[in-house]
This record gives C-alpha cells, sequence and structure tokens, in this order.
C-alpha cells in the first residue's frame, strides 16, 4: 500500500508536469494501489461499470456481497466472490485482508431513515473497523454523496471545507457513513468522494427523466423553480475513483471538513445544468425537436411522493419518488466546487455533458 507521502510526492509530480487544461491523467495499469482492489456493491449500476473498467486493468479483484448477491455480478475472469451478512466487523475479515485498497459503494438510497442509516452508516463502520484490524490496513475509497455536504447556492458551489449540513434523512445516513469512515482514519487511510447526480449505461434512476420526454415530450418538474444541479457521467465517475485510489489525498481529522477539506474530492461536470437544460439535451439525444416543462407545485408533488412511499410499505417497494427526494428537490441549487479533485487528482470529464447527456438519451431511444 502506498503511504500517504508516497501519493503526496505522486500528486505533486503529476501537477508539475500538467497544464492549465485540468487534463485527466490516466492511471498505468499494474499500478500498486490497484494491484489488489476489494469492491463493495458491485452489484448495483456504478459497482458493475467499475469492475468491468479494472478487470480490464490487471487488477486481483475481490467483491463482497450480500448472501446470494452473486448471480447479479458481471461475468468476468478471475473474479473473487466473497459473501457475507455485512452486519458485523468480523464478516469482513477475510474479505479485506490482503487487499491494497478498498472501494466502498454499497449504499441505500430510499427507506426510513433506520433503513438507511443501517446500510450507509453501520455497514461502513463495520467494514472501517475491519481493515483497521488486519495486519497491513488497505486504503479506503468511499464513494459517498453530494447530498452528504448539502445543498448550495445558486452561484456558490459547496466547498470541501465547508461544514456538511445534509438536508434529507440518506444525504444524513451518507454524512454519518462519512464519520464512520472517518473514526478509523487514524489507522485506515480514507479518501471521500461526494459524487453529483450518476448517470450513464445501467442507470435505473435519472433514466425514468426519459420516459416523459420520450413519450410525450414532458418535462415534470418538481415547483416553480430550476435548481442547478450537478450531474456526472459513470465513466467520469469511474475515471475519478481509480485516480482517487492512486492520487488522491486522505482524510485528516474526525469530520469530512477537518484539515481544510483535504482527502473530500466532490465529483461532477463542470457544467452546472438546471433539470429543464437536462430535458433539452435529452431531447436531442431522443430526436424531439420540443419538451415542455410541466411544473407543478411542491405541495401536490410532495403529496404524491408520500402515497407513493406509503404504496411502497404496504408491499414491499422502495422508492426514490418519496418526500425524502422531494425535500431535496425544493433547494435553490445542488452545486459544488471541483478544484481540489482537477488539480489534485489530475481529473475532469473525459467529453461534454451535452454530449453525455445525448449518448444517454440515444441509446435509451435505441431500446
Amino acid at each position: 500500500m502506498l503511504s500517504d507521502r508516497e501519493i503526496e510526492r505522486s500528486a505533486s509530480r503529476i501537477m508539475t508536469q500538467s497544464t492549465k487544461s485540468n487534463l485527466f491523467y490516466p492511471p498505468i495499469a499494474g499500478d500498486p494501489a490497484l494491484s489488489r482492489v476489494l469492491i463493495t456493491g458491485g452489484t448495483g449500476f456504478i459497482g458493475r461499470n467499475l469492475l468491468s473498467r479494472l478487470s480490464r486493468m490487471d487488477s486481483q479483484l475481490r467483491v463482497a456481497v450480500r448472501p446470494g448477491g452473486q448471480s447479479r455480478l458481471p461475468a468476468l475472469p478471475s473474479l473473487q466472490v466473497h459473501e457475507g451478512s455485512m452486519q458485523r466487523a468480523e464478516d469482513w475479515h477475510r474479505a479485506v485482508d490482503g487487499v491494497d485498497t478498498v472501494i466502498h459503494m454499497v449504499g441505500a438510497t430510499a427507506g426510513s431513515r433506520s433503513e438507511l442509516l443501517q446500510v450507509n452508516r453501520d455497514i461502513t463502520l463495520n467494514l472501517a473497523r475491519a481493515c483497521s484490524e488486519v495486519p497491513n490496513p488497505p486504503r479506503m475509497i468511499y464513494v459517498s454523496s453530494l447530498s452528504a455536504g448539502g445543498s448550495s447556492q445558486r452561484s456558490l458551489p459547496r466547498h470541501p471545507r465547508e461544514v456538511s449540513r445534509p438536508i434529507s434523512n440518506y444525504g444524513r445516513s451518507k454524512y454519518e457513513g462519512e464519520l464512520a469512515a472517518l473514526s478509523y482514519a487514524h489507522r485506515v487511510p480514507t479518501t471521500i468522494l461526494r459524487p453529483g447526480i450518476v448517470f450513464g449505461p445501467g442507470d435505473k434512476e435519472v433514466v425514468r427523466l426519459l420516459d416523459p420526454i420520450a413519450r410525450l415530450g414532458l418535462n415534470p418538474m418538481a415547483g416553480f423553480h430550476d435548481p442547478e444541479i450537478a450531474f456526472v457521467h459513470v465513466e467520469d465517475l469511474i475515471d475519478a475513483i481509480i485516480a482517487a485510489a492512486i492520487r488522491g489525498r486522505t482524510c485528516q481529522g474526525s469530520e469530512p471538513h477537518h484539515g481544510d477539506g483535504r482527502g473530500v474530492y466532490y465529483i461532477a461536470d463542470r457544467e452546472f445544468i438546471t433539470f429543464s437544460q437536462f430535458a433539452k439535451y435529452a431531447a436531442d439525444g431522443l430526436g424531439r425537436k420540443w419538451v415542455f416543462n410541466l411544473r407543478m407545485p411542491l405541495s401536490l408533488v410532495g403529496s404524491v411522493a408520500w402515497v407513493n412511499e406509503q404504496t411502497g410499505r404496504l408491499f414491499g417497494v422502495r422508492s426514490t419518488f418519496n418526500p425524502d427526494k422531494i425535500r431535496e428537490a425544493s433547494c435553490a441549487a445542488w452545486t459544488c466546487d471541483l478544484e481540489s479533485t482537477e488539480h489534485e487528482l489530475g481529473w475532469s470529464p473525459a467529453a461534454r455533458l451535452q454530449e453525455r447527456v445525448h449518448q444517454f438519451a440515444s441509446t435509451y431511444k435505441k431500446r
């Protein structure tokens, strides 16, 4: 495992060679940080894409899944699978022992407050503790969320050094997960990533925004405002995860904002767009010449979301269309400062956001 000092020297050397263009510096296959990697959340949208990428980089991959989760993993050669309950630190010891880097992505996006904490906080705590107890603790990359930091003001992106102010149950649970990881950061070198809204191949959430645009040319919107949003394509997020494993700095202190936010990186495209702009980009990819923004009162949307959540509970179905997400939708902006991400990781998106959304919508159209 690379020491923190070696990581800093590597980042400094890269920055000396870089230009103001902030181009992404691709990792070299066989990099020590990616030699032996444990991935959690490998059955999810981001995890499956990450596994496929790392399998092409000569990494020895190990993935931790809940019992029965192996069938939902991508078919990759030489993939080591560890099945466990994830409810105790002891469940993780065998999974983390002998790896150089842990990329932790297990997470719940919907559910009650206690259900969200059970996954996003408690599993993270168990994993971090297990990492601290093996003879050679691995480095941990915790993929959190922009929601953990909280919303922002228009034209004033949130910076990693700011005190976190999550406003939703989901955001609070991810923030609690960050605190859980940091409680062992004195033993386990830890880097936190806070991506914006992630979309791309295999996504099951953002793709729902395309349904009414494709079928009716309508873009339903909660409220009469149009918040600025940070989006990131899954391939660009994966670039950032890999760059963080190789070059990212590690957190200092028990709170994400300690040490001027060192080791905390927001991941998003530099172009912050509104939902109406997203709809325009998507409409172009869908072959539609126009799209109408259907604005609905927040009170009405919130009531429908509440009914949807209660109905889901009756049938054991968790949906992200719930009051928790409506609270997030009521904010003026969800934007973030990317300076440390670009300069310390040498990262920037590989394509413009408009092109990414166009490609995303075009793929939807061909289904």
